[in-house]
């Protein structure tokens, strides 16, 4: 196996090579004194408890968990509040909210915006048409 080392310290792979294994190798094993080599089986085994634990949550999320955690995204409603307590929100007329819109209602904010300055842009796009047919 022939590797290259880099000047940051990194070890290149050549084509068709393979990953070395992250363990000690059988010398340094034998090099080890009985208490390193428990410590060693040990970690190993808690990685693999670990990752059995982790593998086991993320089996059991369905995929409608996933869509029901979209929808609270994008149908909850979020608390703003400033360090102090006061709420964060104030509209036009001075009224302070405690509770940000959200994320479906901004977007039907958005989209309601769009179509008035749409309708409002086609108004007077149609208006200049009609003066400038009658001129």
């Amino acid at each position: 196996m022939a590797t290259e080392e880099d000047e940051g310290g990194t070890t290149t792979l050549q084509p068709g090579e393979e990953l070395p294994d992250s363990g000690p190798t059988r010398e340094e094993m034998e090099k080890l004194t009985e208490a390193d080599k428990l410590r060693e089986v040990l970690s190993q085994v808690y990685v693999f408890v670990r990752s059995q634990e982790i593998n086991r949550v993320i089996a059991a999320f369905t995929f409608d968990h996933y869509i029901d955690e979209a929808k609270r995204l994008l149908k909850g409603t979020a608390y703003v509040r400033a360090a102090d307590g006061r709420p964060l929100i104030v509209d036009q007329e001075q009224n302070q909210y405690e509770v940000r819109p959200s994320l479906l209602d901004e977007m039907l904010l958005v989209k309601s915006l769009f179509t008035t300055f749409y309708d409002a842009m086609l108004k007077t796009a149609q208006a200049a048409d009609q003066k400038a047919g009658s001129s």
